[in-house]
């Protein structure tokens, strides 16, 4: 028995900020804003070598908007990938399902796809999360002729995401750390993975949540190989827990980088070494 999760949303502690920390250590923003940063103490950034004091918020306000003015035409999936843009769409599409006419949303806001992101914003921007093309997508899906290819029986659109209208969630500050420690206790192995590149759920983050759990090491932080000896990432092991960073690639670690994500994963399921396994020899 074991679980697998990718670039997941686990521990607001440790979750919120990591994009500015990790936007730091990527070169986003420069050693003068950082220094601003430390000297005002401010609480919206999880970086190592902040020094514990009194907040000057109105600094920080200020040193906060630099930050995302600097940002907003950064992929924040991927901070290396292409950015794509939905300007002067609507953000509601209409198509006729079943006989029916039918609306629907274009793609979400990034507060209604990514809300923990935006806990402590005030406003949202009318628009799908930055870099991501959704109209495109969801038109796509909400024709007649491809719901009939894909023998889709329901009359209701496809969207996004689904909207709070349709689902209730309610979020909790540790998010999905509390189960953690049940899985490990009742002997269900865990591997977490997480491409360093992804801005949405920085590495960063993921790395201080299972640093926080305590748990002992089994296996020190080494690099594990793909196809013609190149480094596809790195693993750590502790009790009850396998941690894989993917390198240069960000939240859709499976999908943009393939080989080195898929090598970690098998290797995890069949329960053998990753950083062991040859380059030359691993299974792809």
């Amino acid at each position: 028995k074991g679980i697998i999760v990718g670039n997941g949303v686990t521990n607001y502690t440790h979750d919120d900020g990591a994009f500015e920390g990790m936007s730091f250590w990527h070169n986003l923003y420069d050693l003068g804003i950082y220094d601003q940063i430390k000297a005002n103490h401010c609480s919206f950034i999880n970086i190592e070598g902040l020094e514990d004091g009194k907040e000057n918020k109105e600094e920080c306000d200020k040193l906060q908007m630099k930050f995302y003015d600097l940002v907003s035409n950064i992929n924040i999936y991927d901070v290396y990938r292409e950015c794509f843009y939905d300007e002067g769409v609507d953000r509601l599409g209409t198509a006729k399902i079943n006989g029916e006419l039918k609306t629907y949303k274009r793609g979400m806001t990034p507060q209604e796809y990514t809300p923990f992101l935006f806990k402590n914003k005030k406003d949202s921007l009318n628009i799908i999360p930055p870099c991501v093309y959704g109209s495109g997508p969801t038109d796509f899906l909400n024709r007649q002729d491809v719901r009939d290819a894909l023998n889709v029986e329901t009359d209701q659109p496809w969207e996004l995401c689904v909207g709070e209208d349709r689902l209730e969630y309610e979020g909790f500050d540790k998010a999905s750390y509390w189960i953690y420690p049940i899985l490990k206790e009742n002997k269900i192995r865990i591997m977490h993975f997480s491409g360093n590149a992804d801005g949405a759920v920085p590495t960063q983050g993921t790395r201080a949540w299972i640093n926080s759990l305590g748990w002992p090491k089994t296996h020190e932080y080494a690099p594990f190989y793909i196809e013609d000896k190149q480094v596809g990432g790195y693993v750590e092991s502790r009790e009850g827990i396998t941690f894989a960073i993917i390198i240069g690639i960000g939240h859709m670690a499976a999908q943009w980088s393939p080989v080195a994500t898929k090598h970690a994963v098998y290797q995890f399921i069949k329960d053998l070494p990753i950083t062991d396994a040859s380059p030359t020899t691993a299974e792809f």
